[in-house]
């Protein structure tokens, strides 16, 4: 009874912390607030956003009890939250990728503030209640077949860092125009991310020294997959199509499509790191 008791106290904690988040974003996102670039390119409207954090106020209040957290109304709600709360994160990946190489390249930031907080909370909360509904379940043991969602995210993560390392070389693979710029300049850092998430993902799956806290992985992981599942809208958005320029359009389905599938995979993946942790205990 009472290692049950202990065991509930994590995703509960985790359910409050997403309700403070979601306190949080409707807080900004009920401010009048400029558009920027993101806004104009994934089509969320104004109003949208303060009705995504009243969802998620909701279903983070559900999944915070022990009495309701459990029931299929909650799960529900939970699952309309998340989709709300991922369009209106739509686009932080780009812009996360986007503003360090512009800054490092002096170029003006398309980005405005408010906007850019409103997508970090809406994806920190839908990390925060995904985490929270799935560390409170009993679930098998994950076999060695679960290393595949590893494994997968770390096919998905490369592909990116990939055809950026081709084009610095000199390789100019899906350049149908102008040659790409060669080398490694400030627009290598979105695949320093991914790189990084690379080693993450490694962490994750495989039974390596780690130097950091577990849960500092965990954290990493479930927050990664939230910034990742907000390109999801992106590639299915129509009419949303970036301008190919002097790139084959087949190079932006790979990256978008890369980054649309490790959302879910690097959640799976977190997901049995989770589990597997819960066993070792």
């Amino acid at each position: 009874m009472n290692g049950g008791t202990a065991g509930s106290v994590r995703p509960l904690f985790l359910a409050r912390a997403a309700l403070v988040v979601c306190l949080a974003l409707l807080g900004l996102a009920v401010l009048p607030a400029p558009r920027d670039v993101l806004t104009d390119a994934t089509g969320v409207p104004a109003w949208f956003p303060p009705i995504a954090a009243a969802l998620g106020l909701v279903a983070a209040a559900l999944v915070s009890t022990t009495r309701t957290r459990s029931s299929p109304g909650s799960i529900a709600m939970a699952a309309v939250a998340g989709v709300a709360l991922i369009w209106t994160s739509t686009g932080l990946l780009i812009q996360v990728f986007g503003a360090p190489v512009m800054v490092l390249s002096g170029a003006e930031l398309p980005y405005e503030l408010l906007p850019m907080a409103v997508r970090v909370l809406a994806a920190t909360a839908v990390a925060l209640l995904a985490a929270s509904l799935l560390s409170g379940r009993t679930f098998a043991t994950p076999g060695p077949r679960a290393s595949w969602f590893g494994l997968l995210s770390l096919v998905l993560v490369l592909v990116y860092p990939a055809v950026k390392t081709a084009w610095a070389l000199g390789i100019d693979v899906g350049v149908v125009g102008e040659p790409v710029a060669h080398g490694f300049d400030a627009g290598w850092i979105p695949a320093i991310f991914a790189c990084a998430g690379a080693v993450l993902i490694v962490a994750l799956t495989f039974d390596v020294p780690r130097f950091l806290p577990r849960w500092t992985l965990l954290a990493g992981g479930w927050f990664g997959t939230g910034a990742l599942i907000t390109v999801i809208p992106v590639v299915l958005a129509p009419g949303q199509t970036a301008d190919s320029g002097d790139l084959a359009p087949w190079v932006f389905t790979l990256f978008y499509g890369s980054w649309a599938l490790l959302g879910p995979m690097l959640g799976a993946t977190t997901w049995v790191f989770q589990l597997r942790g819960r066993r070792d205990r």
